[in-house]
């Protein structure tokens, strides 16, 4: 049996924010696409100079980026990715492990329409068998 334990609820904050479970899913909040715009496609970048990792909006598609159907912003409150390729790149980048969950809260920059997530300041759910 699993037992979690919560220190966290920034997902339905009113702030951007991303929440990396367990490995398998990577969940972006609505307020996070919402500063975007509500693009229908977005796209990762990983700036490693400043070790953070960014979400932007792209016009076209391209085979980095993941399409938003509009539908999800109508009754969805967060955004899932499962890709595991993705999602296996982001926790090595980061170095986190497969047994937590990490919330991380986004900063909107509106200059460069994008959100910036710094991945060493995360907030964790513990998951214990």
């Amino acid at each position: 049996m699993r037992k979690t334990t919560k220190f966290i609820a920034t997902m339905k904050s009113n702030n951007p924010a991303i929440r990396m479970k367990l490995g398998k899913e990577l969940s972006i909040n609505k307020k996070t696409l919402q500063a975007l715009g509500q693009p229908e496609h977005i796209l990762f970048w990983w700036n490693e100079s400043d070790e953070v990792l960014l979400l932007g909006s792209v016009p076209e598609p391209t085979d980095l980026s993941f399409k938003v159907s509009e539908r999800y912003y109508r009754t969805r409150s967060c955004f899932k990715i499962e890709k595991k390729e993705f999602l296996q790149t982001v926790m090595n980048i980061a170095g986190w492990n497969n047994d937590v969950t990490y919330t991380i809260a986004g900063t909107y920059m509106p200059e460069l329409d994008l959100v910036t997530f710094q991945l060493d300041n995360t907030e964790c759910e513990y998951t214990h068998n």
